[in-house]
Parts: structure tokens; sequence; C-alpha cells
């Protein structure tokens, strides 16, 4: 490609025509109708989007159209469609990627421990992040089942899967709703390390129950009328229970609650993922 250059005034100044374009810039992840399918039957691990960014370790960016890719978990690591490097381990968050060879037009996908990093097959140089999930905790190194479309992933509940019921992450009294006084919940073995925020789903099987939860410790009672909690649910009837997700951004890798009775749960019905 050219430019040309045209000197005007007898060599006193240049006029630039036709300057060459600037550099393409880009945005690694960019996508369009991603959604991404675990089984939680099988190890196949299914990406279909109708445009994802994808860029190279030299800053460079390709749009990929009209994809659709599926791998199996547990194979051999070091190719395409597999596990970049090392062994496969049970109960372990593995980053899924969509990574692209521009010399045989390939696309694939590639699972890594590294969210940033991944080993790259020869030939393949254009990445991007898509999912991440946790292989099960025995038997094979099938992903837990679930959906994620674009950014949240929900657990795919089914009685013959790997997913018996939603993650139940607290369980019992706890704490007090009345000072308040809160108990942490980790949540580094239930989500992703780069998860943002989750759909908490509160349930009280008795009555009277209470269950408040928040991001922090630093919310006050339920009935405050300056400083509420994000999540307040209760059952003061003996009748049927009704429950519903509340979504809360995280501040940590915990979230807080208390709860007033033997019957209170709490579980996790999605989360959304930073990519």
């Amino acid at each position: 490609m050219n430019s040309d250059v045209q000197i005007v005034g007898a060599g006193s100044y240049a006029l630039l025509l036709d300057p060459l374009p600037s550099a393409a810039i880009g945005v690694r992840g960019v996508r369009s109708n991603l959604v991404v399918g675990y089984t939680g039957t099988s190890g196949v691990v299914s990406v279909t989007a109708t445009e994802l960014s994808l860029e190279s370790a030299f800053g460079s960016y390709i749009t990929l159209k009209n994809l659709n890719l599926s791998a199996t978990s547990g194979n051999a690591s070091g190719a395409a469609n597999s596990l970049d490097t090392g062994s496969w381990a049970y109960s372990t968050w593995y980053y899924l990627f969509v990574i692209y060879n521009p010399t045989t037009s390939t696309s694939a996908l590639l699972w890594s421990l590294s969210a940033t990093s991944p080993t790259l097959p020869s030939g393949y140089t254009y990445f991007s992040m898509v999912s991440v999930n946790k292989t099960q905790s025995a038997t094979n190194y099938w992903f837990l089942g679930g959906t994620q479309t674009d950014r949240v992933f929900q657990p795919k509940v089914n009685g013959s899967s790997n997913v018996l019921g939603l993650p139940l992450i607290a369980s019992g009294a706890a704490g007090s709703i009345s000072t308040p006084t809160w108990v942490a919940i980790g949540l580094g073995s239930a989500v992703p390390p780069n998860t943002c925020r989750v759909a908490l789903l509160p349930l009280v099987s008795t009555s009277p129950a209470t269950i408040i939860a928040a991001p922090n410790n630093s919310y006050g009672v339920a009935n405050s009328t300056s400083n509420p909690p994000p999540l307040f649910f209760q059952n003061v009837t003996s009748g049927g229970v009704s429950s519903y997700p509340v979504w809360m951004t995280l501040e940590s890798t915990s979230v807080y609650w208390a709860s007033s009775a033997a019957g209170c749960y709490l579980f996790l019905s999605a989360w959304e993922l930073n990519l």
C-alpha cells in the first residue's frame, strides 16, 4: 500500500495525499450472541457466536464470524481442542479460549489454567477467553453442566448429570438478623475466580424465619430506613414458601448473611463472569 506526496512551492513544504490508514485497533473478547454449553453428561463443550474479536501477542486483531465449535475435555494436552499444557485435574477451574491459526484459517478451542496467557499450539497466534468452568470431582474430567449466555452462567440441573441441584452455599441459623451480626460465606470453590456478580436464591422452609444477605458486613438490619441489606427474605406463614433470586455485585471473594432458623438456605442460581 502506498501514499502519494506532492511537493508544493518549490520544495517549501510537502502535501501528503492518500495517507496510509492507521494501525487497526480493537478489543479482545468483544462478542455477539456468545453461547457456551456444558452437557454435564459428557466431556463435550460447545461454543457458538455471531462474532468474536481475538487478539494476538503482537497486538493485532481479527474478528471471527459465525463460530460453531466443540471440543471434549480430557484429551491429551498440547494440541488444539484440549488443555494447553500439563495434566488435567479434578475439581479445578479451567479457562476456555477460542484460538485461531491465520495460516490455515482454522478456529479451535483451548483450555488453560491461565486467564491471560494460554500456551498456544503451533501456528495459533490469536486467542480470546470465552468461559471458565470446573471439572467434576472424580472419574473423568467432564465440566459441570450449565449454559452460559454472553457472560452469565446458569447451572443445568439434571438428575442424570453432574449437577443434581443448585449449589448450596449456606444453611441453618447464622449470626443475628437483629443486631445484625454477619457471617461470611466464602465463594472460592463455588464460583470461578473471575466472577463479578452472583444471583443468590434464598429459601426458608420453616416459619417464622428470616434471611438477610449483603456484599459486605457493613449493612444494617432488614427494616433500616437508611442502610437496609440488598437481600431480605422472610416467611411468616405456615403455608407455602416462595423464593426469588437477587443479583449482587461482589466486592470480595465472600458474601455475608444472617438467618434466624435452622430451615434457612442460600443457593446460587447463576453468576456473571468478567471476560
